[in-house]
């Protein structure tokens, strides 16, 4: 399961996750969903974040939430983000992510 804050990315992920045998489903979170408590939502087996997510909090913020919350805090995260300077990578690996993209590129 992938997830995505963005309909580029989203549709971007599903493809990349594109069920072979229905192993892979994707969903959308809405950017105001109310993330105080991430493990109220289906726990997915992947997580791709944006940095920006266009609500009250950002990416960062939000994966803080995650590696907190016991039932999601294993999860990979991949930020999926156009932010691409060197304290922004870093930021994102302090927080906890798995892998940091950076878009554009080619897939």
């Amino acid at each position: 399961t992938g997830v995505a804050d963005a309909r580029s990315a989203f549709l971007l992920c599903r493809g990349v996750f594109k069920p072979t045998s229905n192993r892979y489903t994707s969903f959308k979170l809405d950017p105001n969903y109310n993330a105080t408590n991430p493990s109220s939502f289906k726990r997915p087996d992947c997580i791709v974040l944006d940095v920006r997510l266009g609500g009250e909090m950002d990416g960062i913020e939000l994966l803080h939430i995650i590696r907190s919350d016991v039932l999601l805090e294993s999860l990979p995260v991949i930020l999926l983000t156009a932010k691409g300077k060197v304290d922004d990578r870093i930021a994102g690996y302090e927080a906890g992510a798995d892998a940091y993209l950076t878009k554009p590129f080619d897939p």
